[in-house]
């Protein structure tokens, strides 16, 4: 079925004759928790990357080609000021 839709095989976890009702230790099940547990840490780096990258890009696109098009009264109101 994966070749016919095109997907690689990563790992195969095999454990034969082993049931979870006996509670025994099964190596494969819990050595693919610790690549799950590793792949979502993967993603999350991955995703705050992405997102603060995307901010970056955005934030200089307003910047660089909105603001310079802006009166001088809209410009007021682009960037916020704090008062101390």
């Amino acid at each position: 079925m994966c070749e016919y839709k095109g997907y690689e095989i990563y790992d195969v976890y095999e454990e034969r004759g082993i049931s979870a009702k006996t509670r025994n230790y099964r190596p494969e099940f819990e050595r693919l928790k610790k690549n799950e547990a590793y792949q979502e840490k993967i993603e999350w780096y991955a995703n705050r990357i992405l997102s603060k990258t995307n901010y970056v890009v955005h934030t200089d696109a307003v910047k660089n080609y909105i603001v310079p098009t802006l009166t001088e009264e809209q410009k007021r109101f682009v960037y916020a000021k704090e008062m101390y």
